[in-house]
Order: structure tokens, then sequence, then C-alpha cells
């Protein structure tokens, strides 16, 4: 089965949030600039209205001094916003908050729930199954707690009280065919069982064991999802 990691949630989450907040300082550099240009010419106009026909002149040049003798002092000084320190807390503002937002957003996309295989040869996934088939005929099945038949076709829940990335604990009623005098006609037999799904690969869990008695012994079912080569199509299987 392809081994994948999810080690790159988190440096994705950190690129866009770096992106965005490229970004937003342009603007506000860009807003910044445009507004103390704008002042710049008011100011312009203001103080020398007979070179309006120019007003990139800047005020600091000789060639505006000598036209326009009468221009004020405070003109000759470049202008500066007073709210070029809130432009600066409100950026600094911003990216705290992206700060504290991409630890939330790699959490968040590497927290999709993890699937198991309920149905042994095929593909058929589910998060916190109802049951469990094994064999190709449906030889081991494991049911809820309380089902008395197989052949009644009420197979219950399994009861899982735990399911997470790191792992999926449950517990139900195994049963297993004796295939006697064939696996159609044969007898099924149960016994309670413990499931424990781990190691998640590609959003699935890759490593099951089930504990139960069988025959006065404690049995400790090691199995191993395996991607099935030569199907058809994607076909997986416990083994």
């Amino acid at each position: 089965m392809r081994r994948e990691t999810y080690g790159h949630f988190p440096t994705l989450a950190r690129a866009i949030c770096l992106a965005v907040t490229h970004a937003t300082v342009q603007r506000l550099e860009n807003s910044f600039r445009a507004r103390r240009s704008t002042k710049h010419r008011q100011r312009y106009r203001a103080c020398c209205r007979h070179l309006d026909r120019n007003p990139w002149y800047h005020p600091r040049s000789p060639t505006h001094r000598q036209s326009c003798p009468c221009i004020p002092e405070s003109c000759m000084v470049e202008p500066r916003l007073a709210t070029e320190g809130q432009y600066m807390r409100k950026l600094l503002a911003l990216a705290a908050v992206i700060a504290s937002i991409a630890p939330a957003t790699a959490a968040a996309a590497a927290a999709s729930p993890p699937r198991l295989l309920r149905t042994d040869v095929s593909a058929l996934f589910a998060v916190r199954p109802a049951t469990i088939s094994f064999g190709c005929c449906g030889q081991v099945l494991i049911t809820g707690p309380g089902v008395r038949s197989i052949r009644s076709g009420k197979l219950g829940h399994i009861r899982w009280a735990q399911w997470n990335r790191a792992q999926g604990k449950g517990h139900g009623l195994y049963w297993i065919d004796d295939c006697t005098p064939d696996c159609a006609r044969g007898r099924f037999q149960s016994t309670p069982v413990t499931i424990e799904a781990t190691r998640v690969r590609h959003d699935r869990y890759t490593r099951l064991l089930l504990i139960y008695r069988m025959g006065g012994n404690t049995v400790f079912d090691h199995r191993t999802l395996r991607r099935l080569s030569g199907a058809a199509g994607p076909a997986y299987q416990w083994l």
C-alpha cells in the first residue's frame, strides 16, 4: 500500500499565511504612500497656486523657491501623516492575528477523520463502520454487541469508544463461520471482541488488532491493510 505522510499541511498553512501577510503589507504601504502624495499636492497648491500646472514640483527644489518666494517655511518640510503610527499598529495587530490562525488552520487541515476498510476485497472505507467483514465470502464478521443471529440480518452497530488520528477503539461480537459442511451452509459462532485501529496513512487506518477468546485462549489477531494487485479497480484487504 502506498505510504504517505501529512507533514506538508502545516507547511502549506504557513505559506498561505505568509502570502496573505505579504499582500496585506503591500496594500497598506501603497495606501500610505498614496495618501502622503495626495497630502503633498494639497499643501503645495495651498502654498503656491500659480505653479498648479505642475503639481509634482517638490517644495524643496531651488526652482520652486525662486518661483514662489513667498512660500511659508512649513511648506519646505516634507509632510508626514499623523496616522503613520496607526498604520504600523494595525499592521502588527494583523500579523499577530494571522500568526494565531496559522496553527489552527494546519490543525483543521489535518483533522479530517480517518476511515476504516469495512469489507475485504473492496474499496469500501467508512468512518466508525457499523460492521467489519473479513474474507472474500464474509467468513468472519464483526457486528455490534447483543446480536443473537447472523441469519436475522440485524447486525447492530460496533460501539466505538474512541476515533481519532491516533487510534480507533471499539468493541462488538466476532462471528466466524465453521464452514461445515460448506461455508454457505455453515454455522456462525460468536465471541466478544475488542477492536484497535492504528497508523493512519492517506486518511485510512492501516493496522488492526482484534482481541478475543477462542478455545479457552486469548487471541491477539494483528492485521495490516494491503492493496491487492491485479484487481480491475482499487481493492484492499486485511492480511
